[in-house]
């Protein structure tokens, strides 16, 4: 077999950068692996990340086939700043683990399959200027169909969102959140969610 170890130079085109750690390459002819830590900067559909921290850890094959296990199933991911349609989150971790190993996968004939989530995120930020904040029990994402025609699956458990306004506050809580999105669109159902304005 053959084993690359490979340092690489960030890379930047406008106001993007992604950089990489060292990065291993094993292949043995019909199967292979990469290891590498990367951290990214730049533009997302609708907003900015700063500080995106990702370990990277997949097998490959030349059949096409590719699964995506992270460290011990679990992908350790930080980041600094996120903005999305003027939502702002501040520096937070979000360490998304699989219920089966794998976080994601693509067989030889191009199905999907895996999972990744989390026991409970609760980061902090702001909507404009108001202070946001979203507490969320075993959010979850599945994948299936196939990679012409890809299907997620998502969960969330008992979750609060809440926005302070000069009048009080926002918020809105739900003990569950089911759905999927697809080509089609995406689909979900509540569960039940109450609120104040």
């Amino acid at each position: 077999g053959v084993q690359i170890l490979a340092s690489m130079l960030p890379y930047a085109a406008g106001n993007a950068r992604l950089a990489l750690s060292p990065v291993r390459i094993d292949w043995n002819g019909t199967m292979g692996a990469i290891a590498t830590q990367a951290k990214i900067d730049g533009p997302l559909p609708g907003g900015y990340v700063q500080g995106l921290s990702v370990p990277i850890g997949a097998r490959f094959g030349n059949d096409g086939t590719l699964s995506v296990h992270g460290q011990q199933g679990c992908l350790d991911t930080r980041f600094s700043r996120l903005e999305i349609n003027g939502v702002r989150l501040v520096e937070s971790r979000l360490p998304l683990c699989s219920s089966k190993g794998t976080l994601f996968a693509i067989d030889r004939a191009g199905r999907l399959s895996g999972d990744m989530g989390a026991t409970r995120i609760a980061p902090n930020g702001s909507l404009g200027e108001r202070p946001l904040a979203l507490d969320a029990a075993s959010p979850r994402i599945a994948f299936s169909g196939i990679s012409a025609a890809p299907r997620v699956n998502f969960r969330l458990g008992q979750s609060t969102i809440s926005l302070k306004q000069p009048g009080g506050e926002t918020w809105l809580k739900l003990a569950g959140l089911t759905g999927a999105t697809s080509a089609k669109g995406a689909e979900g159902t509540l569960t039940n969610a109450s609120g104040a304005i």
